[in-house]
C-alpha cells in the first residue's frame, strides 16, 4: 500500500508546482508542497519490485491525475458486458486499470428485450472484486435508436421508445442504470427522456438523424449528453447543423468523443475541443469515451458476436463486413496519449478523461480530483501522456517502464497480446 507520493505535478493553473500526497485508508488524506530535497525512490525510478508492496512512490515530477472514467465501454480482452456472464464482466474490469481506467459505465448495445434484461440483471447484481475498475453503472446504448444512424447496432432489434420496457430495465438494474442513449426524433422519445430524467437516469442523444430542432427538443425535455460526437448522427452542415451542431453550440450539453485516430480526423477533434473548452461561467464539457469492444487488448482477427455479426479487426480498426466501424479497440489511456501527440495540452486531456464526466456518474465528490477526501485511484503520466503508474485505492497495481523512459504505451488500440490467429480461434467476444 502506498502511503506517500513524492514530487508529483498536479494538473491545473498551478500545475508547475510539485506536491507530496498522503494516502490513508484508500483515500487522499493531504496534498502538500513537496519537501525540498526529499526523494523516496523506493517505488519510482526503478522498474523492479512488485506493485502494491511499497509505502512510498517517487514520481520525479510526473503529472499525477485522477483515474480515468470511461462512460462508454462495451468490452475488452475477448469479453463483452452484454454477455451477462460474471467471468466476462470480471475480465473487462480487471483489464481496464492497466491503461489508467479506474471506473466505467458498462455499455450495452441494442439486443432483444430478453437478452438486454438478462445483461442488465447480471450487471445489477455484480459484486466488485479487488483490483478491478469500479463498475459505476450501466449505460444502455439503445434499443431506441434511429435505423438511419444505426452504425454497428443490430438493426433488426431497434425499436421505438417504450416506457414499459424502460421501466422493466430500470427495475432489473438494481439501481445501477445510469445512462441511456436514444434518438430524440423518434416518436415517444421526448416522453421517455422526461421519464428517464425523473427517475435519475441521464439521457444522451446519439445514433440519431435529428435535425437541430429535434435535438433541441430532446435537450429541453431533459437530455444532457451527446454520444460519440460526429459518429452515428446527421453530418454537420451550415444550413442543417443537426445534433452535431447543437452539441458544439449549446453549453448545456456534455459532449462525448472518441479520440482513437480512427473514428474522427484529428482536425475534427481539435474543432470540437475548441468549441467545448471552458468559458466564462462554465467549465469544459468534452468527455473522452472509448467505445471499446471485445477485441481491445487482444489484436487483429475475426470476432463473432452472439447476434451473428462478424467483425474483422485489421491494424487495430474494427469493422463489420460492410465496412462500418464496429466500435473502438483503444482505451482512454491510449486516447490521452493521442491527444497530446496531436498538440493538445496534457492537463486538459486528463481532465477530459475523468474530471469532466465524474459529476455525471454520481461520483463527483469521490473521483475526478487529486484532493483530500477523494479516492486514491490515481494515474501518473509523463509529458507525452504515456501512463507510468496506476493506483487503485492507494495500491500500486500497474507499472509501465521507468518513470522517464522505458516502454511507451500501446498508442494504437491495444494491439499488444494475442495474435490475430489466436483471437480468431477464441471465436471473438462471446462464446
Amino acid at each position: 500500500m502506498i502511503r506517500r507520493i513524492r514530487n508529483a505535478r498536479l494538473a491545473g493553473p498551478e500545475g508547475g508546482r510539485l506536491v507530496d500526497v498522503e494516502i490513508e485508508g484508500g483515500r487522499i488524506a493531504a496534498v502538500r508542497p513537496a519537501r525540498p530535497g526529499a526523494a523516496g525512490g523506493r517505488a519510482g525510478g526503478s522498474a523492479g519490485g512488485a506493485p502494491g508492496r511499497e509505502e512510498e512512490l517517487e514520481l520525479e515530477g510526473l503529472l499525477l491525475a485522477p483515474g480515468f472514467l470511461d462512460p462508454h465501454v462495451h468490452g475488452a480482452v475477448g469479453a463483452d458486458f452484454g454477455s451477462g456472464q460474471e467471468e466476462q464482466i470480471h475480465r473487462i474490469l480487471a483489464y481496464l486499470p492497466k491503461w489508467g481506467v479506474t471506473g466505467c459505465l458498462a455499455t450495452l448495445r441494442t439486443a432483444s428485450p430478453e437478452r438486454l434484461r438478462s445483461a442488465v440483471e447480471a450487471l445489477g447484481a455484480y459484486v466488485q472484486r479487488p483490483g478491478e475498475a469500479a463498475l459505476l453503472g450501466i449505460h444502455l446504448e439503445g434499443p431506441f435508436l434511429s435505423p438511419e444512424a444505426a452504425g454497428a447496432q443490430d438493426r433488426a432489434e431497434l425499436r421505438l421508445p417504450d416506457a414499459l420496457e424502460f421501466r422493466r430495465l430500470l427495475e432489473a438494474s438494481n439501481g445501477r442504470l445510469c445512462m441511456i442513449t436514444l434518438a430524440p426524433e423518434l416518436p415517444g422519445a421526448r416522453e421517455l427522456i422526461r421519464m428517464a430524467a425523473a427517475a435519475g437516469v441521464q439521457v444522451a442523444m446519439g445514433h440519431s438523424a435529428a435535425t437541430w430542432e429535434e435535438a433541441l427538443a430532446g435537450l429541453e425535455a431533459g437530455a444532457i449528453h451527446v454520444t460519440h460526437l460526429f459518429n452515428g448522427m446527421r453530418p454537420w452542415h451550415h444550413r442543417d447543423p443537426g445534433l452535431a451542431g447543437l452539441a458544439l453550440a449549446d453549453p448545456r450539453l456534455t459532449v462525448h468523443l472518441i479520440a482513437d485516430g480512427q473514428h474522427l480526423h484529428p482536425g475534427a477533434v481539435r474543432a470540437a475541443w475548441n468549441a467545448t473548452r471552458a468559458a466564462a461561467g462554465r467549465g469544459p464539457r468534452l468527455a473522452l469515451m472509448s467505445d471499446a469492444m471485445e477485441a481491445t487488448g487482444l489484436g487483429d482477427g475475426l470476432y463473432v458476436r452472439a447476434n451473428g455479426q462478424r467483425i474483422t479487426v485489421r491494424d487495430g480498426v474494427a469493422r463489420l463486413e460492410g465496412g462500418t466501424l464496429a466500435g473502438g479497440t483503444a482505451t482512454l489511456g491510449h486516447a490521452v496519449e493521442r491527444l497530446v501527440a496531436w498538440g493538445l495540452p496534457l492537463d486538459e486531456a486528463v481532465e477530459a478523461a475523468g474530471a469532466v464526466i465524474a459529476p455525471h456518474l454520481g461520483c463527483g465528490r469521490s473521483r475526478g480530483r487529486v484532493a483530500p477526501g477523494y479516492l486514491a485511484d490515481l494515474v501518473a503520466l509523463d509529458e507525452r501522456g504515456r501512463i507510468r503508474r496506476v493506483l487503485l485505492g492507494g495500491e500500486l497495481v500497474h507499472r509501465h517502464g521507468d518513470v522517464h523512459g522505458g516502454e511507451p504505451g500501446a498508442g494504437a488500440g491495444g494491439r499488444r497480446g494475442a495474435s490475430g490467429a489466436a483471437a480468431a480461434q477464441r471465436g471473438g467476444g462471446e462464446p
